[in-house]
């Protein structure tokens, strides 16, 4: 079958109703495919995100330029995988806002004697210092110097919580100590990234529109705490006659939050996220945060994980090979500036600590919307930000694996004081302490 077949197919349903389906349904249908293949073959040592991304890449040379072209606004099939992306990114960004884990920050110290809050506070203070030294390593790359290195600052000095903490879940690290200082670590670097970059648009440009804009922010998570408190009151009259009123409600809250933040200059899906981290404060029903994940992760976010990829450009990598040697800086940089986290081999192995560090390297979501704030307000090159995108993926592809070879590595199960030790930690003899 030949790239022939790939331009038939289109001309045959152009004009039709269902046109816009196809897009749709050839990454959804991918998608479904990469999922059996990863539960059949029991793929663990790379997050499927991970893989939709590198197939998005393959595609590109596929269907790119005859109707995945993001960049083509005559096209309704790119119109609508521009739809399916911004809509992706914003349920991403919303879920990253709401798995915040609150109950770690009520932590202050575990069995170990460690100040989990005031050690994290502090490592991640030591690693904006860093990542703002090794910002200037491109400098060259800015058009505009000061903006450039706040905004490289911030993408080398985040966390992607939603690759971190998954995985310290999956291998039943989150009830140990040690696992609770990497949750609480990668939660506060995320949230502490996005807070930044929200104040860095706000201070970009300030007028009253902007102003007006983030009033109406507190006016829609107003409106979101009544409706809360509403709900709770009448439960049963809201199921059974209103069923899916909350799942509207806040779907468009979502809505008006992106729209108020990208009217007010910043980052569309910061609002997305600030209002993920309100809803988890508020304790809003759990049921209706799953059937948003259901909304989210059935349709919306491996189509944008794809279509990060087919956004890629490896050419400009090829082209110029001085864009790769900018990539694998950028790597190293992601990891340099978490040296300060081998604080913790005063209190854990070796292997252990390493594994927090490369852990900590990890980011995407945050290069993401740096690359879109720096392009569209030509802060450096579109090329430089494709670099931030792909050293991120790589970031996203090597701590894995090299956990998954490290795993499990000798260390001590403490379990903090907000838990009950389980017996099943105490058999586990490949978890013993090496001492």
């Amino acid at each position: 079958m030949n790239n022939n077949f790939f331009l038939k197919v289109p001309n045959l349903l152009e004009g039709k109703d269902t046109y816009f389906l196809l897009p749709i349904v050839v990454l959804l249908g991918i998608s479904v495919i990469l999922s059996v293949l990863i539960s059949v073959c029991k793929i663990r040592f790379l997050p499927s995100f991970v893989i939709e991304i590198l197939v998005g890449i393959g595609l590109r040379q596929i269907f790119y330029q005859q109707w995945l072209d993001i960049s083509n606004n005559n096209s309704i099939a790119s119109w609508i995988m521009n739809c399916m992306y911004v809509s992706g990114f914003i349920f991403i960004m919303f879920l990253s806002g709401y798995d915040n884990n609150f109950f770690v920050w009520k932590e202050s110290e575990n069995e170990k004697g460690i100040n989990i809050r005031k050690v994290c506070f502090i490592l991640l203070g030591i690693v904006y210092l860093i990542s703002f030294a090794l910002s200037f390593c491109f400098i060259n790359q800015y058009e505009h110097s000061i903006l450039g290195v706040l905004l490289v600052t911030i993408v080398i000095s985040s966390t992607f919580a939603g690759i971190v903490v998954p995985l310290i879940h999956t291998e039943k690290l989150a009830k140990t100590s040690y696992g609770n200082i990497i949750i609480y670590f990668s939660t506060i670097s995320e949230l502490a990234s996005v807070i930044l970059l929200t104040i860095f648009m706000f201070v970009l440009d300030i007028n009253w529109i902007r102003l007006v804009a983030y009033l109406g922010f507190i006016f829609i998570f107003i409106f979101v705490w009544l409706l809360e408190k509403i709900f709770r009151k009448n439960n049963e009259k809201v199921n059974s006659g209103m069923t899916y009123l909350p799942v509207r409600l806040a779907l468009v809250s979502l809505a008006g939050c992106v729209i108020l933040s990208d009217i007010a200059g910043g980052e569309y899906v910061l609002g997305a996220f600030l209002l993920g981290i309100f809803m988890k404060k508020i304790n809003v029903n759990h049921q209706l945060i799953h059937t948003i994940e259901s909304i989210a992760f059935g349709l919306f976010i491996p189509i944008f994980f794809i279509l990060v990829g087919v956004r890629l450009d490896i050419r400009i990598f090829i082209h110029e090979p001085k864009y790769i040697i900018i990539v694998l800086i950028l790597l190293l940089a992601f990891i340099v500036s978490k040296l300060p986290l081998l604080y913790i081999l005063r209190y854990y192995t070796k292997k252990a600590s390493i594994v927090f560090l490369l852990l900590a390297s990890c980011t995407l979501v945050v290069s993401i919307a740096v690359k879109h704030i720096g392009v569209e307000h030509q802060v450096f090159s579109n090329e430089f930000g494709e670099c931030l995108v792909l050293a991120a993926i790589l970031s996203c592809v090597l701590s894995p694996i090299v956990f998954e070879i490290m795993f499990p590595f000798p260390i001590q199960y403490e379990q903090s004081s907000q838990y009950e030790q389980s017996s099943q930690y105490e058999q586990s003899s490949q978890y013993e302490q090496s001492s």
